[in-house]
């Protein structure tokens, strides 16, 4: 007789399926792994095991922000509450808050910042680690490779480039760490790959985070 698994035991079978990411793309630092890479090398596993996760914003601010060019940007953070539901006990639920931040010229911020905290919150929630090295000897160990996912667009290297650097920025708990970010040469370097009106996202997220700290009593 099969043992019938509860919610947290098919997340654990879940994180077992996904034991590695490579990072395929360039950021501050460091490489990361894209949303729809990490999402693909998820989405099977969570449908074996019949869990669905479920995202809720609990709250939210959008800031209006100006360019130097004149071009209006909005900056949306997001509060949110993510819930695992076991679809084969719908009452077996696990919930874990989370935020995001997404900058864009018109509508698409909050998407940007759903997409930037659902991408994170799976990583981190499944303690995935990721790796650079070419993942082949690693895959033998693990039996045959999945489906390879198409590579990103330049576009979307950049805007991948453009959270990198506005995650490494909205992590600073102080104005000094923040500073610091700022002025590293190899942030700048970064920063300078991106075209211009990703720059002008970079800047305004970082005079941002810079207000938010300044707001908050020493």
């Amino acid at each position: 007789m099969t043992t019938k698994l509860n919610l947290i035991q098919k997340l654990i079978e879940v994180r077992k399926a996904v034991p590695y990411l490579k990072k395929d793309n360039k950021g501050f630092q460091f490489q990361f792994v894209s949303s729809s890479q990490t999402l693909a090398a998820l989405k099977g596993a969570m449908d074996e095991q019949g869990v669905l996760l479920v995202p809720s914003v609990t709250a939210y601010e959008i800031r209006d922000h100006t360019t130097k060019k004149g071009f209006h940007e909005y900056f949306t953070h997001l509060t949110l509450l993510f819930r695992w539901i076991d679809a084969d006990n719908p009452a077996d639920t696990l919930e874990s808050q989370w935020c995001g931040q997404g900058l864009d010229d018109a509508e698409k911020g909050i998407g940007k910042a759903l997409t930037y905290a659902e991408k994170y919150f799976l990583l981190k929630f499944f303690n995935i680690p990721t790796d650079n090295d070419d993942p082949d000897s690693f895959q033998q160990k693990r039996g045959p490779a999945s489906k390879p996912v198409a590579p990103p667009t330049p576009a979307q290297v950049a805007g991948e480039l453009a959270d990198s650097l506005m995650g490494a920025l909205t992590g600073a708990d102080n104005t000094r760490y923040l500073d610091s970010i700022w002025v590293d040469p190899n942030f700048i370097a970064e920063l300078n790959k991106l075209p211009t009106d990703k720059q002008e996202v970079v800047k305004a997220c970082y005079n941002t985070k810079k207000s938010q700290l300044a707001e908050v009593p020493a």
